[in-house]
């Protein structure tokens, strides 16, 4: 039960951590100058550290709850997609597929789920939704090698038939929430650091107008940003990222072993068994989930028997779910508080305002 608010605050940790990292050449530049000016730099790093923290915990829960209703993440990892209906080309036999996957979807109870065929040579399947959508895409790396591995049709529709009802049991448990925060992330890192690298380079060039020693003290921040980023990177590659996927895959485990039993209970434990076994020792590769050992995934649900009853959200899953939301909703709102709001503004609007007319007497005193 525990499992998906555990992960849901890890992906909202590592977007944390990714804002902070992204932030540090700016502190490079703009601690010094409030140096300069007199304010002291450990109470304007930690007041400016705890607005920027806020803001982007209460920018993701707005997010998270936009996609929720709008499906911003579905749409954009279909993009490019055609449904499973529209699949002719791509998929020979797109319609072996869309008649397990609407078999699986109605005994999962999940009548507007769609289907969607990804052109990517990964071997990659994922589920993701929203409150108004569902969707599974599988990739035509995964399909390629279903068919390579199958000895025969029955394998074959047993390998689809898991597949599918793995990620199903994702959209009806709303496993994907973790997930579309990790994208959302992803999405946003690319924002943020393409405007904090020309903010950075834009503030170095003004250095260029301090006379006689501006130049030097331009290529000095240029070198300490490049050490910073050296050993930030460092540090968030071969230490906290690791760590990260380490408590991932952990609290995943419980969820992907409830996707295979759900699967199975529909399948049986033998089908999913020979789906599993048909991908690997590692089986394949999901960007929303790290998963177990095909070996103990095998183990868990071998001996399950088809109970030919619909799959349902169990309500401790409900109930997890609802908490996951509610628990970052209360995070966000405990680094709001803490914004001092008028001390942040301080910081931010006041030296500019001050020293504007210093600024521009010198500034037209060098022009």
């Amino acid at each position: 039960m525990l499992a998906k608010p555990l992960m849901l605050m890890l992906a909202f940790c590592l977007t944390l951590v990714n804002m902070v990292f992204l932030s540090i050449p700016l502190g490079i530049i703009f601690l010094p100058i409030y140096l300069i000016l007199g304010y002291n730099t450990i109470f304007v790093a930690l007041d400016i550290g705890i607005f920027i923290v806020a803001s982007i915990s209460c920018f993701m829960v707005l997010y998270l709850l936009f996609d929720m209703f709008f499906g911003m993440t579905a749409r954009r990892l279909t993009k490019g997609c055609p449904t499973i209906g529209n699949a002719g080309e791509m998929l020979r036999e797109h319609d072996r597929f869309e008649r397990h996957f609407l078999m699986m979807k109605s005994q999962f109870n999940l009548p507007k789920a769609e289907l969607f065929i990804s052109p990517s040579n990964k071997v990659n399947a994922y589920a993701v939704g929203s409150f108004r959508r569902k969707v599974v895409i599988m990739t035509m790396g995964l399909i390629n090698t279903i068919y390579q591995k199958s000895e025969n049709r029955h394998q074959l529709d047993d390998t689809i038939k898991g597949i599918l009802g793995h990620e199903l049991s994702h959209l009806k448990n709303k496993d994907f929430l973790p997930g579309n925060l990790v994208y959302a992330n992803q999405v946003i890192q690319n924002f943020i650091s393409k405007f904090i690298y020309i903010t950075f380079h834009i503030a170095l060039l003004l250095f260029l107008f301090i006379p006689y020693i501006g130049r030097y003290i331009r290529k000095f921040l240029f070198l300490l940003h490049n050490i910073t980023t050296k050993y930030t990177q460092f540090f968030y590659k071969f230490l906290f990222m690791p760590f990260y996927n380490f408590l991932y895959k952990w609290f995943n485990r419980s969820i992907e072993y409830r996707c295979d039993l759900d699967a199975a209970k529909v399948i049986g434990g033998s089908g999913m068994a020979t789906a599993l076994s048909m991908l690997g020792k590692g089986a394949y590769f999901s960007i929303f989930s790290t998963h177990p050992r095909t070996k103990h995934r095998i183990n868990h649900i071998k001996d399950a028997r088809p109970t030919g009853a619909k799959i349902r959200q169990g309500f401790f899953n409900m109930v997890a779910t609802f908490f996951a939301l509610c628990l970052l909703i209360f995070v966000a709102y405990l680094f709001a508080s803490q914004v001092r709001f008028d001390d942040t503004k301080a910081l931010i609007i006041y030296p500019i305002m001050n020293h504007y007319d210093f600024f521009m007497n010198w500034l037209n005193g060098w022009l």
